[in-house]
């Protein structure tokens, strides 16, 4: 991954970036990874709650 993507990697929340990388999806760039994120993001909002 670049600096630009790594730098913004940094940013996202611990437990979406720990799933991205359990995921295996790869990126390289800010953009790429800015999908990644937006992707992983709305499918945990889609989630019933457990309880």
């Amino acid at each position: 991954m670049n600096s630009e993507a790594q730098a913004f990697f940094d940013t996202l929340p611990k437990w979406l970036r720990e799933d991205i990388l359990q995921s295996g999806v790869t990126f390289n760039t800010r953009n790429e990874l800015e999908e990644i994120a937006r992707n992983f993001s709305a499918q945990t909002e889609e989630k019933p709650d457990n309880k």
